[in-house]
């Protein structure tokens, strides 16, 4: 993950020589499980699944030297917070607040006055391609992928802020 992580913050400094980057954590979702209680919950029982058959699996290989324990997330993310920081890159993370929820409201509060390019591969973010100033890149591996309102209609035939409709469909 830091590998990639900073391969694209290197991409983004040559490709647009940006005054600001800032990085947006997730901060957890208590707002919405407030309203929705069953929030993600499947996501939760799929991760806690995934998590009991990791570490039953590291268990079984524990004596086998060829062994490669799987990806530990939460460890590669603290790794890559400890070097945005050392590079002077902001940080947010918003007690209670999904990533999401703050990147959207960054968006809406600067992108008058600013060009702003979102970096995610959650695709929700397109939705929020309602301004000429704002743009989202996402990578996939040597590929990159840039979005705008323009290439969005193109592609969809309608405009952004129904995406979650079309998503729902």
């Amino acid at each position: 993950m830091p590998y990639g992580f900073l391969t694209n913050i290197l991409f983004l400094f040559r490709e647009f020589n940006p005054k600001n980057i800032i990085i947006v954590w997730d901060g957890g979702s208590d707002r919405r499980k407030k309203i929705f209680p069953e929030y993600k919950m499947k996501r939760r029982e799929k991760y806690v699944d995934q998590n009991i058959k990791d570490k039953n699996f590291i268990l079984e290989n524990k004596d086998n030297e060829d062994y490669i324990p799987p990806f530990n997330f939460l460890e590669e993310q603290k790794k890559v917070f400890e070097i945005t920081k050392c590079l002077g890159i902001q940080q947010f993370r918003t007690s209670g607040e999904e990533a999401d929820d703050v990147i959207a409201t960054l968006v809406e509060k600067l992108k008058k006055d600013n060009n702003i390019i979102m970096c995610s591969n959650d695709h929700d973010f397109k939705q929020l391609l309602q301004d000429k100033n704002v743009k989202m890149f996402f990578s996939l591996g040597f590929k990159k992928i840039f979005n705008d309102y323009e290439s969005f209609v193109k592609k969809f035939g309608f405009e952004p802020k129904y995406y979650p409709n079309y998503l729902a469909i």
